[in-house]
């Protein structure tokens, strides 16, 4: 499978409240869960200068109170986003690796031991809560 297309699909999969494509990187914001989401994506070509187009990234981030991140890929332009960016104090964090496997001839087994049950909604909501440390207003 194309790495473009698998990168196309987690952005799809994974989205964010609100984004904006700025001359060819996709600005992504979603009140700070989880860096995906939250993030410069820098996915096609651009035109304008690195040093002003960083800043403006970093100016929508600090206007949203959020840090920015740069999720970026090995076909991230331009290729030498990653040096400028250490340039400017960012730092390489969380690598991501991404598996895949063609699905053709792939022998389907049905799952004999699954189990389906309803759960407290509630109950739910206030222990996932509890680990991503967010309020009731987050709901």
């Amino acid at each position: 499978m194309d790495p473009r297309r698998i990168e196309e699909a987690s952005l799809n999969s994974w989205p964010a409240l609100r984004q904006m494509l700025y001359d060819g990187w996709l600005i992504r914001w979603a009140r700070g869960y989880t860096k995906r989401a939250n993030s410069v994506n820098p996915i096609y070509g651009s035109t304008i200068d690195l040093s002003a187009k960083v800043e403006v990234c970093e100016r929508i981030y600090r206007r949203e109170g959020l840090r920015c991140f740069f999720r970026l890929t090995p076909f991230s332009s331009p290729p030498e986003l990653d040096r400028f960016l250490e340039g400017r104090g960012y730092e390489t964090i969380d690598r991501t690796l991404v598996l895949h496997r063609e699905l053709d001839g792939l022998e389907e087994r049905a799952a004999t031991d699954a189990e389906l049950r309803e759960e407290d909604l509630d109950a739910w909501m206030s222990t996932f809560r509890t680990f991503v440390a967010s309020g009731d207003e987050d709901q």
